[in-house]
């Protein structure tokens, strides 16, 4: 008799009416024994969906649900890490560590940016939560969870996951976030955080190395040349100073062509604060080469269809995109397509007196907002050698 537990649920088989044309299945629900979760799974099925003869698969078929109801019986998991055998008998009745990783990413889905920020933090929450269980210790509470604890995860990333210390560090920092949150959310879960204490790793630096001139124009003279639509899209990059996260999200209704601005949300919702971008001149062109006039205003201007259109596209489209062009010319990986922007501006300060710009207009080009952070910009990417000026001293030594 096939006796349903509360863990699991009996292996059924779902044969789409008997059409071999179909794919065939035995799945199962399973009720995670530390969260609670219930979650389906598939019984492994290897070549059964190539028998042609209808009784012969249905014959395989239930032999594959009554192998995998048998495992079950058996105390099979299909939760990676997970001993049946060393579980406790009753459910806990107080906030675990799973619990409240779980109330603060649920917290942090009302203001970070659902399209960059919240799969990241998903992400690095979830590989933690599974590592936790794995260990078994899914049931400590909040303040249970030591540095020790965290250290022994990080070594975990660098050891056997193979990660590097940058992505080492992002996991770091996204950890202290949660364990700030969770002091926040409830003061009695944390009263200190394990991660506060934990230094980074020393890594390489790579940032976005600013293109050369010739670099710079050999790019442009392809794109204007054989993709005339990314050429509008990395012209928005540019002389917005805006990401490509926040370019596919630019719908028609944003621009004023009559007031040549640009209007964009940020793209931290926690902000609420709205970006406005003036339309240069040599830039208007651009869009109304795309007739956005006559197109609807909830459009987005940059698609994957390569017309303005109701659907919105991923940044990562248009990153692949200039991957593949980079490759084309022969330009460098580590430069990125964000790159472009940092040279326009870098060369704004670099040609400032022949251009006739100050400082304040190259920071309302440049989206910088505060003195230090433009100084601190043009720091890191200005590696030029000053300019000799010693015919100008007035003491020699």
């Amino acid at each position: 008799m096939d006796n349903e537990s509360p863990l699991y649920s009996v292996p059924q088989l779902y044969d789409g009416g008997l059409d071999i044309s179909k794919k065939w299945r035995v799945d199962y629900y399973f009720t995670h024994p530390i969260t609670g979760e219930r979650e389906r799974f598939f019984a492994p099925r290897e070549n059964a969906n190539r028998i042609k003869d209808v009784d012969k698969r249905l014959a395989e078929f239930e032999k594959i649900r009554l192998k995998m109801l048998a495992q079950l019986q058996s105390g099979f998991c299909p939760y990676p890490g997970i001993d049946l055998k060393h579980l406790p008998e009753k459910k806990v009745n107080y906030t675990t560590i799973i619990d409240a990783l779980e109330a603060v990413l649920k917290h942090k889905q009302t203001y970070v940016d659902e399209e960059t920020t919240l799969p990241v933090y998903k992400s690095h929450v979830n590989l933690f939560k599974n590592w936790l269980i794995s260990k078994r210790m899914g049931t400590l509470k909040p303040n249970e969870v030591t540095s020790e604890h965290i250290f022994a995860y990080l070594d975990y990333l660098m050891i056997e996951r193979k990660n590097a210390a940058r992505s080492r560090n992002n996991h770091l920092v996204d950890l202290t976030s949660m364990f700030t949150s969770m002091k926040k959310i409830n003061r009695t879960w944390v009263t200190e955080n394990p991660c506060e204490d934990i230094e980074k790793l020393p890594t390489k630096s790579h940032t976005n190395k600013p293109y050369s001139a010739a670099e710079f124009k050999r790019i442009a003279d392809w794109v204007r040349e054989y993709d005339i639509y990314f050429y509008y899209f990395l012209r928005c990059e540019i002389y917005f100073s805006i990401r490509p996260v926040e370019i596919v999200k630019m719908q028609v209704k944003d621009i004023d062509l009559q007031l040549d601005k640009l209007t964009l949300e940020a793209v931290k919702a926690k902000q609420r604060v709205r970006k406005i971008k003036r339309i240069f001149a040599v830039h208007k062109a651009d869009f109304e080469a795309l007739d956005i006039a006559n197109l609807p205003g909830h459009y987005y201007i940059f698609t994957s269809k390569g017309e303005p259109g109701p659907v919105r596209t991923n940044r990562d489209y248009f990153t692949r995109r200039f991957g593949k062009i980079k490759k084309l010319l022969g330009i460098e990986p580590e430069q990125t397509m964000y790159a472009l922007r940092h040279t326009f501006i870098i060369d704004l300060v670099k040609n400032a007196n022949k251009y006739n710009l100050n400082t304040k207009e190259i920071m309302a080009i440049s989206g910088h907002t505060s003195l230090q952070s433009f100084q601190n910009y043009i720091q890191k990417y200005l590696d030029e050698p000053a300019e000799d000026v010693s015919a100008r001293f007035s003491l020699s030594f």
